[in-house]
């Protein structure tokens, strides 16, 4: 069976699971911390490649390192993909079970860059403006682009509105250069 397939089969099942259990966003958020610590962390790659510790105990292991942070259907999906040494499926499932997420629950992804970390009170102001405007679920992300020197671009969907200080400072640099 090709990867592609058989990732979205994963994805499927956890969602399935997921839905049955009310814990859609969790086990999202579970698949995105795993699949950050699996690109980021080294030690953790070799963790979740070494066949020398059984799928069992990785369970009981990222349950221990993790705690409230990773969702019992994530470690047990990490223990299977282990067990049958099929890791490179873990972010392509990861990839599809977002794209499930977002058609199933017409979910809108915005993501948001400014010139600096913007912090938790801006970013949930930013977010709840947005997502009473869409009425609509939204999946918010922040990033910092520090080239943007002020601002804030927003990406919404395939939209973006770019209220950025480099960008209006462009447009007078246009305008100035057409005058």
């Amino acid at each position: 069976m090709k990867p592609d397939k058989r990732a979205r089969q994963y994805a499927q099942a956890l969602f399935n699971v997921a839905r049955q259990t009310d814990s859609i966003l969790a086990v999202r958020d579970s698949l995105v911390l795993v699949a950050y610590l699996l690109k980021k962390d080294a030690m953790f790659k070799v963790f979740f490649h070494t066949t020398k510790i059984k799928p069992v105990e990785k369970v009981e292991i990222l349950y221990t390192i993790l705690q409230e942070h990773c969702h019992a259907i994530v470690a047990e999906f990490f223990a299977l993909l282990s067990e049958r040494k099929e890791w490179k499926l873990f972010v392509p499932t990861l990839r599809a079970y977002q794209a499930l997420q977002r058609s199933t629950l017409e979910v809108v992804t915005v993501t948001a860059f400014s010139a600096s970390e913007l912090d938790k009170k801006a970013v949930a102001e930013i977010e709840k403006t947005v997502r009473e405007r869409l009425e609509k679920p939204v999946d918010f992300t922040a990033v910092t682009q520090p080239e943007l020197l002020g601002g804030l671009k927003l990406r919404i969907g395939n939209l973006f509105v770019d209220g950025s200080l480099a960008t209006r400072l462009e447009r007078l640099r246009h305008d100035l250069l057409q005058s």
